[in-house]
């Protein structure tokens, strides 16, 4: 199973996320993740079962609140 647009986007902000200097940027950052990994917990297959795990949803969920205490 390959990855759609949400999740690329998502991985791509979660590599770039720790070089990120600027507060603001970061703020940013941590809501669109959010927003993408709801987005992705979403996403079903064509039948009908959900396309990530939730043991991935809760990784990347993981990461994204282990940028969002740096802020």
């Amino acid at each position: 199973m390959g990855l759609n647009k949400t999740e690329v986007n998502l991985r791509r902000l979660l590599a770039a996320a720790p070089q990120q200097q600027n507060q603001t940027k970061l703020m940013h950052y941590v809501a669109t993740l959010r927003e993408q990994l709801e987005q992705l917990a979403e996403e079903r297959n064509s039948d009908g079962l959900p396309r990530v795990s939730k043991a991935v949803l809760k990784e990347y969920s993981e990461k994204i609140e282990a940028i969002a205490t740096k802020l």
